[in-house]
């Protein structure tokens, strides 16, 4: 019973680390725009999904927009969440080899891949990367390494604090 509880505490610690990393990411991608490509209009990737999902729910009538907004906000946190008590729990211990701080971006890299260049285009919901502008996929990359190097570096913080 004990490990059991062990592997939930650091499944809820990856979990928390993961929800702050895409707390993180999102501030970043809006800071880097802002500074770098002040007059691109980003697209709102997790509002795509949010909509996608509502049209598979059987829904006739778009979401409107702030019930789209809010629904996307929960995927993302919830994904961000969700990957990080999974990178916390299993993925950590197979990059054991590597430098802590690299763990994460590379986690958060094949988030992106599994994402952008598996399952968004695949179903539908999104064009691939190839069609993005520049500074969408340079956008996306770098905010998703952001969330993998504050991923890596909370769960490293939280576990030395324990």
């Amino acid at each position: 019973m004990e490990l059991d509880m062990n592997r939930q505490r650091l499944a809820l610690r990856g979990a928390v680390a993961g929800f702050a990393a895409t707390r993180a990411m999102q501030g970043f991608a809006g800071t880097w725009l802002a500074i770098r490509y002040p007059a691109f209009e980003p697209h709102h990737h997790p509002l795509s999904i949010a909509r996608w999902g509502a049209r598979k729910l059987g829904l006739t009538e778009p979401l409107p927009d702030e019930v789209a907004t809010v629904a996307a906000r929960v995927l993302h946190y919830g994904y961000g969440a969700f990957a990080g008590a999974v990178f916390a729990t299993r993925v950590r211990r197979s990059l054991a080899g590597l430098y802590w701080p690299a763990r994460g971006p590379l986690f958060a890299w094949g988030l992106w891949s599994a994402a952008f260049l598996g399952y968004i285009p695949l179903l539908g919901i999104y064009k691939w990367p190839r069609d993005w502008e520049h500074a969408e996929r340079q956008t996306t990359l770098l905010s998703h390494t952001v969330y993998g190097l504050t991923l890596a570096v909370l769960l490293e913080v939280l576990e030395c604090n324990e």
